[in-house]
């Protein structure tokens, strides 16, 4: 035996155990230019570092979920949300599977686990673990072979832009599940074990891998009748069995409870794929013109699926070489997969189909329809599957040719330079400013010191930058103190009541001694603000902010830096002045921006309250101008005027005939509060929302349209 024999053989199989390890390895490595080595130490509890959009949320649920008792359905969060049904570690992204470990580390040594940086590099490192296994399946493994492919997968462009949503970068169960349905083909048990292994694995990781590989499970099964490696009879006996596993887990984790109102959702179509996402350079860093998601919705960059330089270049390789083998024959051999493919690709592009900058089609869909597709509303994230299969079957075809391996090397390194612009080495290393760093201890001064806090308005009015991140800080600060928050950050409502009802209301009740209010000033009508805290509640002004404090912590909260008292003012009305539409915005409360001459008023919460002034005799007398919502489906209508507890008047309205009317009312003096406060109120037997009605999908609820206002003396 000579020298290189003999090294030979100590050197392991490629297909081995020991060289899955390195395979491990070689992805973490990678993976490190991406996320950098500083997040498997850094602790992120906002003093030094803190994480930042979707990742702190996750975190956020995640400390939430620890603190909290043991309770069924088992990953419910009460606390967080609690205005609007609460919330789930499901529905805050931070990882079931990861938070429950976390759980059981907390009740037994009351460590705070922060395995966000953990999580991500043993997925990089799967990634490429499960990536090699699935080339082995077609083919004998070399070292080679084995170490580019371990490369490649990691510098996937559509598995770098998942940086953001931790349970999503768990794509490794993709590509065992694509690995496991071929395996099928030759061993349909040891398949069948697998698949099911992974589809459980990633119901607890998220629903939407979950969803991803039960279709390669029903692949699988539905080729193994095709096969005869099962019968029908089998399968039926099969699959109720499964519906009844997922039932009884769904329903043990929350993804189902019984009773509660369902989460309300939206957005398919929105969050799809640009049909050119795949081949269309993004964020590239050959082509330098290309940085920009191909995005035309505003929402679809969840659909990013650029292949990559590299990826398209293997893939135009394969096909000049003629070694991707496409046949009839082949797609009759894996039909079911076939067409497993054209649904993916179909619902990733949607019922809004965009070629790039144009419109193909859009096909209106059934309410019920879009609600249950909306259930997976980030539709354009269903190419994965597709893109990781189209990549795997190109890398395979590659390196079969003569020097294959030599071409695979040029495409890695070409992939590799590609994505350099997600390359940061420090993504997730945010260092909190010292403004952050001030609100999040005002969130925790009020925390400390109250029952309950609220952060108005909700996370769905109040998601635009900067006030995404005020949002975001403030919930993570409450659930560092482990105290309840009115409003959150999850991907589900579970609450009949619309945004602006449960804010209305919340208005409407006041403060509450024991709570803390929280406002983001900006986002909050100060007529409305100066409702809530008319009673004499003592209110501040804090970083973009209008804080109301309990009263235990008002004394503390004053002396705070940058606290600045805030004293509400009630918008004045003069007598003989006709306010229009601009005008009349600071006297109102439960209104609707809507374009036009007038204002839409809610039909359970609009009202006008104004200061008048001192004026002569018993009573005043105001005039209205406007009519209320009318439509096929709501052609009766009766408007109440109500001040002081008392209905002042009334107006009868029917549709197509309703014309603008004009409400003329003497209000007694009696009925104005004593420092000349008005209050009125409209009353509507009935309020539905549009939706609710079936004229359009507007969850609003229309009362009134105001067009002008004017105030008379007697």
């Amino acid at each position: 035996m000579n020298t290189f024999s003999k090294i030979k053989s100590f050197i392991p199989d490629a297909d081995s155990g020991v060289a899955y390890v390195f395979y491990f390895i070689i992805g973490i490595y990678c993976y490190s230019f991406h996320a950098g080595w500083g997040l498997l130490t850094a602790y992120h509890d906002g003093t030094d570092f803190i994480y930042i959009g979707d990742t702190l949320q996750s975190h956020t649920g995640m400390l939430y979920y620890i603190q909290d008792e043991w309770r069924f359905p088992l990953f419910e969060i009460p606390k967080l949300a609690f205005e609007e049904g609460g919330a789930n570690v499901i529905n805050t992204d931070s990882n079931p599977i990861m938070a429950l470990l976390a759980k059981i580390v907390f009740k037994i040594t009351g460590y705070q686990m922060d395995y966000i940086g953990a999580w991500l590099f043993i997925c990089a490192g799967l990634q490429s673990v499960s990536f090699c296994y699935l080339v082995s399946r077609f083919r004998s493994m070399s070292w080679v072979i084995g170490i580019l492919g371990s490369v490649l997968i990691i510098f996937t462009p559509f598995f770098l832009g998942r940086f953001g949503h931790v349970a999503l970068c768990s794509q490794f169960v993709l590509l065992f599940s694509i690995a496991l349905y071929f395996e099928g083909r030759k061993n349909f048990r040891r398949a069948s074990i697998g698949l099911l292994s992974i589809l459980f694995f990633s119901l607890f990781v998220t629903a939407y891998l979950f969803a991803m590989v039960l279709g390669f499970l029903a692949v699988h099964w539905l080729q193994g009748v095709f096969e005869r490696r099962i019968v029908l009879k089998t399968l039926l006996r099969n699959v109720c069995l499964l519906v009844g596993t997922i039932a009884l887990c769904a329903l043990g984790m929350g993804y189902y409870v019984p009773g509660r109102p369902a989460g309300a959702s939206g957005g398919y179509g929105f969050y799809s794929m640009n049909i050119l996402s795949p081949v269309w350079p993004q964020r590239s860093g050959l082509f330098p013109g290309n940085h920009a998601l191909l995005d035309m919705t505003g929402g679809q960059h969840e659909g990013m699926s650029w292949l990559g330089t590299g990826g398209l270049l293997m893939l135009a390789v394969a096909l000049v070489l003629s070694v991707l083998g496409f046949s009839v024959a082949a797609v009759r051999r894996h039909f079911w997969l076939c067409a497993y493919v054209v649904f993916l690709l179909l619902f990733a592009v949607s019922n809004v189909a965009w070629f790039g900058h144009w419109l193909l089609y859009d096909i209106d869909l059934n309410q019920s329809i879009y609600n249950f597709l909306s259930q997976f509303r980030s539709g354009g994230r269903m190419f994965w599957p597709v893109g990781y299969l189209i990549l795997a079957l190109g890398f395979i075809c590659v390196s079969n040719v003569r020097f294959g391996s030599m071409l695979l090397s040029v495409i890695v390194v070409i992939q590799v330079v590609d994505v350099k612009p997600f390359l940061h080495g420090e993504i997730y290393q945010h260092r909190p400013s010292q403004k952050d760093q001030e609100f999040m201890e005002m969130v925790h001064l009020l925390a400390e010191k109250s029952d309950e806090l609220y952060l108005l308005p909700s996370f769905g009015e109040s998601a635009r930058h900067p006030y995404i991140d005020l949002h975001l800080q403030a919930q993570f600060a409450a659930a560092k103190s482990n105290i309840a928050i009115s409003h959150g950050y999850t991907n589900r409502r579970f609450t009949s009541e619309m945004v602006h009802e449960v804010q209305m209301r919340i208005l409407e009740a006041g403060p509450s001694g024991g709570n803390s209010y929280i406002f983001l000033k900006d986002l909050i009508k100060e007529s409305d603000f100066g409702w809530f805290v008319g009673n004499g509640r003592k209110a501040f002004e804090m970083n973009g902010c209008l804080v109301v404090p309990s009263d235990s912590a008002v004394q503390e909260f004053s002396q705070l830096p940058g606290v600045s008292p805030f004293e509400a003012e009630i918008a004045s009305a003069a007598i003989g002045v006709d306010y229009v539409a601009e005008d009349l915005f600071p006297m109102l409360q439960g209104d609707f921006e809507f374009p036009g001459e007038g204002v839409w008023l809610d039909a359970v919460y609009g009202r006008i309250v104004a200061q008048l002034p001192e004026f002569a005799g018993d009573e005043v007398h105001l005039e209205l101008d406007g009519n209320p919502y009318l439509s096929k489906n709501l052609t009766n209508r009766t408007v109440r005027l109500r001040v002081g507890g008392q209905i002042l008047g009334k107006r009868e309205h029917n549709w197509p005939e309703s014309e603008i009317g004009m409400f003329r009312l003497a209000i007694p003096r009696e009925l104005i509060k004593s420092d000349n406060l008005l209050e009125l109120d409209f009353v509507f037997e009935e309020s539905p929302s549009l939706l609710q009605l079936g004229d359009n999908g507007d969850v609003r609820r229309l009362g009134f349209y105001l067009r002008r206002m004017r105030f008379e003396e007697n």
